[in-house]
C-alpha cells in the first residue's frame, strides 16, 4: 500500500513533536516598530517610509504547539536512562486535541509609503500542520482492541498539512487621523498538500473473537507525497510548474477612539487552493469490514527496528483489504485555515503602551483561541521592548518581543512563549520569530 511512509511519519509527527492551536504573533501584533506585524493585520502600518526584507533572514518563523502534552512527559527519565511512557500522554489527553505546526520564512519583500497609503509586496514559503486527534484513537493505537473486548470505540481524525509559496500584495490606506483601513490579496502556489476531509471510524469489538467490525468513512487528499516522489525528480517543475493554484485575502482596520485608546482586527486567509497535480486520493465507505488489531510495539517503533514498518504494513493492508479503500486522481480543493485577531492598545504615554489581544483559527469545524497581555517600552528611535503574557492551552506563558535599531538595520527577536524557546521538551507550545530588516525613515 503507498501510503505506509506517511502514515508513519504523521505519527512519528503526532508522537514526537513538542508542541491547541499554535501561538501566532500574540507578541508581534502590537510592535508597531517592526514592518512584520502586518502579515497580522493588513493595516497595522510601519511608521516609516519602507523597509526591504533580507532574503530569508528577514522574517524566519517556527511554531509548534500541541494541546494534550510535551516531549518530556512522553521521553521520560528514571536518572539512569531514558524511556517511553505512552500512557502517561493518553492520561493528559483532553478527549479532542490538536496538534499546530508551522515553518515559515520570507523569500522576498518591501514596503513603500506613498501618500496616505503604503503598499507592500512579499514572497512567503510556508509549511504547516494542523492534525485533530480524539483520546480513544490514541488508546487504540497503542493497546489494539484487545483493551475494548465488548465495546464500540469511536475514531476520527482531521488532518491538513500544506507547503505553499504566497505572493501577497497589500495596502493600507490612512483614511483620516484615525482611521487605518488595509487589505491583501494572495496568489497561492501549492506544493505539497495531505488533507483528510473525511476520516471516521465506528470500531465494535467482539469479546469472543477479538475481531473488529467497523463502519467507516474515509476521504483522504494527496498532492505530490507519492511513495515515487523523487523518482526522476524534476527541481523546475517542482517549484514552479505545478498545477496546484489558489487565493486568498486579509482585511484589517485600526482605528484611535482617543489619543491613547485604540482598537484593530483583522481576518486572515479567506481562500481556498485547487490541487491538480501529483494527486493521489484514497476513499471509501463500508458498514461491515472486519479485521484483528493487536496494537503496535512502541519500543520497535521508536528504536527504529526492522520490524516496524513491517507492523504498519500489516495494518494497512488489513485495513485495505476490509474496508475496500480505493485510489483516485482526482483534483480536490481545500480551504485557508481563517484566523481572526482583535485587539486593544492603551498608551498611558508615548513610551509606554499596554495591549490586549485574542487571535482565533477556523479547523475542524472548530474555532481554537489564544489571548496575550503586553506592554510596550520604547527607549527612543533604538530599542523597544515587549514582555507581556499569552494564555495557551489554558497555560500562561511569559513571552517576550526586542527590536534593536542601528541606522538603517533593524534586529529583532519575538516569541510568546520564551521558556519553550529555552526548554523546548518541556513545553506543549514553541514559538520564536527573529530576524534583520533593512528600513528608511524610521518614524516615531
Amino acid at each position: 500500500m503507498r501510503t505506509t511512509g506517511t502514515t508513519i511519519f504523521l505519527l512519528a509527527c503526532l508522537m514526537c513533536w513538542q508542541g491547541a492551536m499554535a501561538q501566532n504573533g500574540m507578541i508581534l501584533y502590537p510592535m508597531a516598530d517592526l514592518p512584520q506585524r502586518n502579515k497580522l493585520n493588513p493595516a497595522l502600518p510601519y511608521y516609516g517610509k519602507g523597509a526591504v526584507s533580507i532574503p530569508f533572514i528577514s522574517s524566519p518563523h517556527v511554531a509548534l504547539s500541541n494541546s494534550a502534552f510535551a516531549y518530556s512527559d512522553f521521553i521520560r527519565s528514571d536518572g539512569d536512562s531514558l524511556y517511553m511512557d505512552p500512557g502517561n500522554i493518553v492520561g493528559k489527553m483532553d478527549d479532542r486535541n490538536l496538534l499546530h505546526a508551522v515553518a515559515e520564512t520570507n523569500v522576498f519583500g518591501f514596503s513603500l509609503k506613498l501618500g496616505p497609503g503604503s503598499f507592500s509586496f512579499e514572497v512567503t514559503e510556508k509549511a504547516s500542520l494542523f492534525l485533530s486527534y480524539s483520546k480513544e484513537m490514541m488508546e487504540f493505537i497503542w493497546k489494539g482492541n484487545a483493551a475494548s473486548l465488548g465495546e464500540t470505540t469511536e475514531l476520527e481524525l482531521d488532518l491538513d498539512f500544506t507547503h505553499r509559496r504566497d505572493y501577497a500584495l497589500g495596502y493600507a490606506l490612512r483614511v483620516n487621523r484615525d482611521l487605518f483601513l488595509g487589505a491583501r490579496l494572495k496568489y497561492i502556489y501549492g506544493m505539497e498538500n495531505a488533507h483528510a476531509g473525511r476520516a471516521y471510524a465506528s470500531l465494535e469489538t467482539d469479546a469472543n473473537t477479538f475481531a473488529l467490525t467497523a463502519t467507516t468513512s474515509v476521504a483522504i487528499h494527496t498532492s505530490g507525497l507519492e511513495s515515487n516522489t523523487f523518482d526522476e525528480f524534476d527541481m523546475n517543475e517542482y517549484l514552479w510548474e505545478r498545477d496546484n493554484k489558489g487565493w486568498g485575502v486579509d482585511f484589517g482596520f485600526q482605528y484611535f477612539v482617543s489619543d491613547r485608546l485604540g482598537i484593530s482586527a483583522s481576518v486572515l486567509d479567506i481562500g481556498k487552493i485547487n490541487w491538480r497535480s501529483h494527486v493521489l486520493s484514497y476513499e471509501g465507505i463500508t458498514s461491515d469490514g472486519e479485521f484483528t488489531y493487536a496494537g503496535v510495539d512502541v519500543e520497535d517503533f521508536f528504536a527504529g527496528n526492522n520490524g516496524a514498518s513491517d507492523v504498519f504494513e500489516e495494518v494497512l493492508d488489513s485495513l485495505e483489504s476490509a474496508f475496500d479503500i480505493t485510489e483516485n486522481e482526482n483534483a480536490y480543493q481545500t480551504s485557508l485555515p481563517t484566523q481572526a485577531y482583535f485587539g486593544v492598545s492603551y498608551a498611558a504615554n508615548p513610551g509606554n503602551t499596554f495591549h490586549v489581544l485574542a487571535h482565533t483559527v477556523r479547523f475542524d469545524d472548530r474555532t481554537y483561541a489564544d489571548f496575550s497581555l503586553s506592554y510596550t517600552k520604547r527607549l527612543g528611535k533604538w530599542f523597544s521592548i515587549s514582555p507581556g503574557l499569552t494564555l495557551l492551552n489554558g497555560n500562561l506563558n511569559p513571552g517576550l518581543g526586542a527590536v534593536l535599531s542601528l541606522g538603517s538595520f533593524q534586529f529583532y527577536l519575538v516569541s510568546d512563549n520564551l521558556p519553550g524557546v529555552v526548554y523546548p521538551q518541556r513545553s506543549r507550545n514553541i514559538d520564536a520569530r527573529a530576524g534583520i530588516n533593512f528600513v528608511v525613515g524610521r518614524g516615531s
